[in-house]
């Protein structure tokens, strides 16, 4: 018997409910009904001709309305427009567009089997409450190593470590193997730089700052972390590094 899943994919507990949330804000144009899934329908319907409306016009919301992509992407991205919205979000679309030959020459290459092997353990533990990756033989855990692969031989200063895996794998949830590495690079190259290094330099940064912002503005959770001697480094590493991918 096939596991019991959400709609997101997720294996869920037999009693489990799987009516999708239906809390969260909601604009005035919005449908309004007294049944729960059809509100949460209508309203998620409405979101997604919002988005393809901003894909199709996409150089007008970057260069003249960031604010409302910026304010649409707060509300929360439909499920159906992530992998686009991505793609378009990190401009990583131009990179696999201007580089179209880079994907397929990564993929013909062989990697280190020592780092191959490295991957490969890692797989069953990323992800593994997903139905895409709950199989050794299933297509979601090769097409996670094939993307790995393809960015441990394009960046070979970080090769690979093992908080790339999950973030890999909810890309792969919304798009494929090509886009998800683009995307993967453009994340590495520009929103968490030097946080793959031996060094991490750029997560003791941010810990830094996140340290300065929870004092100024929790002054009391502050004080009790400071008390028990936390470090902030460490208290950050699960979310930051995997971008809260092992939080869903």
């Amino acid at each position: 018997m096939a596991p019991k899943v959400d709609q997101y994919g997720f294996v869920v507990a037999s009693n489990q409910s799987l009516h999708p949330e239906t809390s969260g804000d909601r604009t005035n144009d919005e449908p309004r009904s007294t049944n729960p899934s059809e509100e949460y329908g209508a309203r998620n319907r409405i979101r997604e001709m919002k988005w393809i409306d901003m894909f199709n016009r996409w150089d007008f919301f970057i260069e003249k309305n960031q604010r409302k992509l910026r304010d649409r992407c707060r509300k929360g991205i439909p499920q159906s427009c992530r992998g686009r919205a991505w793609l378009k979000l990190t401009s990583a679309f131009k990179l696999q567009q201007h580089r179209k030959h880079v994907y397929p020459i990564l993929l013909s290459r062989t990697l280190d089997p020592k780092l191959a092997d490295e991957i490969k353990r890692d797989l069953h533990r990323t992800l593994p409450q997903h139905s895409m990756f709950t199989s050794s033989s299933g297509i979601g855990q090769k097409k996670l190593f094939e993307v790995l692969k393809c960015y441990a031989l394009y960046n070979p200063k970080v090769g690979y470590c093992q908080v790339l895996s999950p973030i890999t794998a909810v890309l792969l949830l919304y798009m494929d193997c090509e886009e998800a590495f683009w995307v993967l690079v453009r994340i590495s190259d520009v929103y968490l730089v030097e946080y793959f290094d031996e060094g991490m330099r750029g997560i003791q940064i941010d810990s830094l700052i996140f340290r300065e912002l929870c004092k100024k503005f929790l002054p009391k959770h502050y004080a009790i972390l400071s008390k028990c001697q936390i470090d902030f480094v460490v208290l950050v590493q699960k979310w930051f590094f995997c971008i809260f991918s092992r939080t869903l």
